[in-house]
């Protein structure tokens, strides 16, 4: 099994976060449940909404997409417009996306053909049109589909950390060093990580694609995951205790789930034992039963550790971004969106939480896609720590107060406050707005009862205070040393737990 080293990570999400797609493309191909739209596979069902009044969503058709990234990598659509039907002549459409080739008259940007000549505008203000550049793309779309660059802005130049190309498609060739997925070349070497979580990466296989583009404009695969051969098998996600542990299944909330060398355990937040809580994804496969290609390890993480903010992104490497002023860890768990518009100056949302060496890494980062029209506005969330007249420091950073800063809510230590202020060439940020969202910290978890002492317990190892204002909830059975518990609770200004209600989850 493939182990994620230390930190901790996402506290308590009620359900895996999916990623928001949104593009527009032409209709391949339509079979059953799965369209091809611009060589992107699009899941199809009865819950997608399908919007013709501009024409028929048949073959040919310009169709703009939006939908939902799942987790096993497959886009869901959750609504497809038809924008052109079949036959209505030249449109203009735009994208962004990252240059991989520049031959004559053509150039590959992040897997489209694009005709570029004389008459093409290529805006050079942000640095040279090159191979590994991200650039914003309008073009029109000709009679025969075929794309025409009007202009080329160049949004970001290449750097020794370049922007991932992530994609979907089927291995049609393979040799020594190259593969071709779905018409795209890709590098292959002993660097490559090849998960082959849904059988062999072989010719035919499905697979999903991380690559980063090199000097000479070719694709290295660093990451090559196969995906399961039909695009609507069931994926199966559910949480709860884990009740025992072996080399080929574990049960968890009395399920069965297969596992082996490839499925990922991730324990940045807890040690994958009995009595643990943890959240699985898994796949249904033909027999009934049910293999895990993921268990992420829950623990309990406290309020005061959580930080969203949003604002332009400052700087970007492999291992650390600065968006907002805030300097933010990235790594192989990070969940990136529309991670392909990222450039300095766009806007993104992070979510986040402070480790013990009070570093800040990111759970998500969210490229919003537009550049930020104030590059000094600036927004993040966390807990109040300080306050005075003229500064509140929330999440470890301070920002000052002015005559015209509106405060909503009544400033209290321990409070959850979304901040909104400006930057300054120096100094701390200047608030617009100061909002205190909650003026108690709380949460909750999941463990087993390890020890009763008066009017304090020990749950999966944390203390926890109880007092008159606890419930404790037996209406599944009694509590006591050895039972699972679920747990509501009050974070104090110490950080100590308040139990509000304490439930048995025994069956």
């Amino acid at each position: 099994r493939t182990r994620t080293p230390h930190p901790t990570r996402t506290p308590h999400p009620t359900r895996t976060p999916r990623a928001p797609v949104a593009f527009m493309g032409v209709i391949e191909s339509q079979q059953d449940h799965v369209w091809t739209i611009s060589g992107v596979e699009v899941l199809v069902d009865e819950n997608t909404v399908i919007d013709e009044s501009h024409g028929p969503a048949t073959v040919g058709a310009v169709v703009s997409v939006w939908g939902e990234r799942q987790s096993d990598g497959t886009l869901l659509a959750k609504r497809i417009k038809v924008i052109h039907s079949e036959g209505e002549g030249a449109y203009d459409i735009q994208f962004v996306g990252t240059i991989e080739a520049m031959n004559d008259g053509t150039w590959i940007i992040s897997g489209r053909e694009v005709q570029v000549d004389e008459h093409t505008v290529i805006d050079e203000e942000h640095g040279q049109a090159q191979v590994g550049a991200l650039v914003k793309v309008q073009a029109r779309v000709l009679e025969d589909r075929s794309l025409y660059a009007v202009r080329i802005e160049v949004k970001r130049r290449p750097s020794e950390n370049p922007i991932p190309v992530v994609f979907q498609g089927t291995i049609e060739a393979q040799n020594d060093t190259t593969w071709t997925i779905s018409g795209r070349d890709v590098v292959v070497d002993e660097r490559t990580r090849i998960v082959e979580t849904f059988g062999p990466a072989e010719v035919g296989a499905r697979v999903g694609v991380k690559a980063l583009p090199q000097e000479d404009g070719t694709l290295w695969a660093e990451h090559i995951v196969t995906l399961p051969a039909d695009p609507t098998q069931v994926m199966v996600q559910f949480q709860g205790i884990i009740e025992s542990i072996s080399d080929t299944q574990w049960i968890i909330d009395g399920q069965t789930v297969l596992v082996d060398a490839n499925t990922r355990i991730d324990e940045r937040e807890g040690a994958a034992e009995v009595g643990a809580f943890a959240q699985v994804q898994a796949v249904r496969r033909d027999d009934g039963s049910l293999y895990a290609y993921r268990i992420h390890i829950e623990n309990h993480v406290p309020d005061g550790s959580k930080i969203e903010f949003r604002g332009p992104i400052q700087a970007m490497s492999s291992n650390l971004w600065t968006v907002a002023g805030f300097d933010v860890v990235v790594d192989d768990d990070t969940q990136f969106y529309n991670l392909e518009q990222a450039a300095l100056g766009v806007a993104a949302e992070v979510k986040a939480r402070r480790m013990e060496d009070n570093s800040l890494l990111a759970i998500a980062i969210t490229v919003e896609g537009d550049e930020v029209q104030q590059q000094n506005r600036v927004e993040w969330t966390g807990m109040l720590e300080a306050f005075d007249a003229t500064q509140w420091t929330v999440a470890g950073r301070a920002v000052q107060l002015t005559d015209t800063t509106r405060i909503i809510g009544l400033p209290q230590l321990g409070a959850l406050v979304e901040v909104k202020a400006m930057l300054q060439s120096e100094g701390a940020p200047l608030a617009i707005e100061l909002r205190v969202r909650r003026t108690d910290a709380r949460t909750q978890f999941r463990g087993i009862v390890e020890a009763i002492q008066d009017d304090v317990w020990t749950i999966s190892g944390r203390t926890v205070y109880v007092d008159g204002r606890t419930v404790f909830d037996e209406r599944h059975g009694p509590l006591g040393v050895g039972v699972p518990v679920a747990v509501y609770a009050q974070v104090q200004l110490d950080g100590s737990f308040l139990a509000l209600r304490i439930k048995s989850l025994n069956p």
